[in-house]
C-alpha cells in the first residue's frame, strides 16, 4: 500500500502505547536536516492520489523540518511541527519512511487518537507489519516534536539508507504535509539523500 493511502487508512484505528526515552546516536554520526515551508498543509479527496488544496491557516500537521542522525546502531529522527497539540476528536499519523540497501521500504507510523496522546508505534517492512525490538518514540507537545530511535538491525544493518517523513491529521477533513515537498503530497513520499554507513 502506498504511503498516502496507508496514512488515510490508518487514521480511524484506536491505539495505545508508552513513549520511552531515546538513545542518543554516536557523536560522529552523519546528520541530515530537511526543512519544509511553513503554512503548506494541504487537503484533498481521499479517493485522489494527490493532496494539493492549500490550507495555509492550518498549523496542526504543518511539518517544518526533519532531522535524521545516522548512527552506527540507531537512526535518530526528529520531526518538528509548527504546532503540535492534543486535538480532541482527531486522529493523527506521524510517518517516517526509510529505504535502504537491505529493505525496499520500511515505515514507522506513530498513531495518535483521542485520549491516547503518547501514541502507538507501528513498524512496517516491505508492506508487512513487523516487530522492531528496541524501537522507541516520544511525542513532546511542548517542543512540538516527534522523536524516534530506530535500531539499524531492524533494517538488517544496511550499508546505506535514505529517509522521508509526512504528517496527517483527520477530523472532519484530512490534512497532510510531506516534509520534502512544499504544498503537495503525492502518491509516495519524497526522500532525502543516500547516506552510507561505516
Amino acid at each position: 500500500m502506498n504511503a498516502r493511502r496507508r496514512i488515510v487508512a490508518a487514521l480511524p484505528t484506536l491505539l495505545v502505547a508508552s513513549a520511552l526515552a531515546l538513545t542518543v546516536a554516536p557523536a560522529d554520526a552523519e546528520t541530515h536536516v530537511t526543512r519544509d515551508a511553513h503554512q503548506d498543509v494541504v487537503t484533498g479527496a481521499a479517493t485522489n492520489d494527490t493532496f494539493t488544496t492549500p490550507v495555509p491557516d492550518r498549523h496542526e500537521a504543518d511539518l517544518i523540518s526533519m532531522r535524521v542522525k545516522h548512527g552506527g546502531r540507531h537512526i535518530n529522527v526528529t520531526m518538528k511541527y509548527a504546532e503540535l497539540s492534543r486535538v480532541p476528536g482527531a486522529a493523527t499519523v506521524h510517518l517516517i519512511s526509510l529505504k535502504s540497501a537491505t529493505s525496499a521500504r520500511a515505515d514507522l507510523d506513530v498513531l495518535v487518537v483521542n485520549d491516547k496522546w503518547k501514541g502507538e508505534q507501528v513498524w512496517h517492512q516491505n508492506g508487512s507489519d513487523r516487530r522492531c525490538v528496541a524501537l522507541r518514540t516520544k511525542i513532546d507537545y511542548r517542543d512540538n516534536t516527534v522523536r524516534a530511535a530506530i535500531p539499524n538491525k531492524c533494517l538488517g544493518n544496511p550499508e546505506w539508507r535514505v529517509g522521508g517523513a509526512a504528517a496527517s491529521l483527520a477530523d472532519d477533513t484530512t490534512y497532510v504535509d510531506d516534509v520534502s515537498r512544499d504544498g503537495a503530497v503525492k502518491d509516495d513520499l519524497a526522500f532525502g539523500p543516500k547516506v552510507r554507513i561505516g
